[in-house]
């Protein structure tokens, strides 16, 4: 697995790249590291490419991590696209964690394909 951050000037968001199989400690780490950024540059939204990505992280999991945000006080108007693997064994958790997310109050959409993601997060 391996995860990278980093802050597009230009477009005012938060970019994240997931490759290989990512567990909760990783998707934890990434999301802590990435609320980081997005406070420090009060950026708009987050665009994070799971296309190469195995998420191996259970429901249960999924399920807290709103209360992560919510602990690390992520601003509710940030919006967080999402780009799905192409064919994704994991799908379910991926909307499970859409639903739990958009219920708690913060803007999440999943995606196929990067472009309809940055339209969606560049959208006033």
């Amino acid at each position: 697995m391996s995860w990278e951050l980093e802050y597009s000037d230009a477009e005012n968001i938060v970019r994240g790249i997931v490759s290989g199989n990512i567990t909760t400690g990783e998707v934890l780490e990434q999301a802590m590291a990435g609320v980081r950024l997005i406070k420090e540059r009060q950026a708009g939204g987050a665009l994070v490419d799971y296309s190469k990505a195995v998420l191996e992280m259970p429901v249960f999991e999924i399920f807290k991590l709103p209360d992560l945000l919510d602990s690390l006080a992520l601003p509710r108007r940030t919006k967080i696209a999402i780009v799905l693997p192409p064919d994704p064994v994991n799908m379910h958790k991926f909307t499970f964690f859409d639903d739990v997310a958009n219920n708690r109050g913060y803007k999440v959409k999943l995606h196929w394909e990067p472009s309809q993601a940055m339209a969606w997060l560049t959208d006033e």
